[in-house]
C-alpha cells in the first residue's frame, strides 16, 4: 500500500515497538507513525518481537492509557 494511503487514518493511533526489535520493524513503526496523523510511537525498553508475552504488563498499560486518552477525546 502506498505510504500516502495511511494519511487517511484519522483515529488516534499508537504504535508500540520493542527496544530490541529488528531494525526493519523499528523503521516501519517510525515511518507509519509519521504517516498516520494523530499517532504516537512508544518504545518498550528491553522488549523485542514477542513483547506481548515478555512485557505483558507494559503492553497492557500502554493499551489502557491509549483507550483512556481516546475516551477523553470523545
Amino acid at each position: 500500500m502506498p505510504i500516502a494511503a495511511y494519511a487517511g487514518i484519522t483515529a488516534p493511533s499508537l504504535f508500540v515497538l520493542g527496544e530490541r526489535g529488528h531494525p526493519v520493524v523499528q523503521r516501519v513503526a517510525e515511518v507509519l507513525t509519521n504517516a498516520v496523523s494523530k499517532s504516537s510511537l512508544v518504545t518498550v525498553p528491553g522488549a523485542s518481537h514477542f513483547m506481548i508475552a515478555t512485557h505483558a504488563s507494559d503492553v497492557a498499560r500502554l493499551i489502557r492509557e491509549q483507550v483512556e486518552t481516546v475516551e477523553t477525546l470523545r
